[in-house]
């Protein structure tokens, strides 16, 4: 998610079956708005506000209380929100 830019949003809107047509029609309204923005081009969820959550619960990531390296840098991201 973090990767993917708004033109690859736009993408996955138009091949993603899960989706029915009202959610297709709200994304493609967010979309819209966004790049109106920002370039297609750019990560509109870059920020780890976004996704942070998931690398701290995710699996592969269980040995990040282990490091005070690792934690510093969701304490750096705070100051980007």
């Amino acid at each position: 998610m973090r990767d993917t830019d708004i033109q690859g949003f736009l993408d996955w809107r138009k091949q993603c079956s899960l989706l029915d047509a009202d959610w297709r029609g709200i994304l493609q309204r967010y979309l819209n708005r966004q790049s109106k923005t920002e370039e297609t081009h750019a990560k509109i969820y870059q920020n780890p506000f976004y996704w942070a959550g998931f690398c701290a619960a995710g699996k592969g990531e269980q040995n990040m209380t282990d490091s005070i390296g690792k934690l510093e840098i969701f304490q750096r991201a705070d100051k980007f929100t």
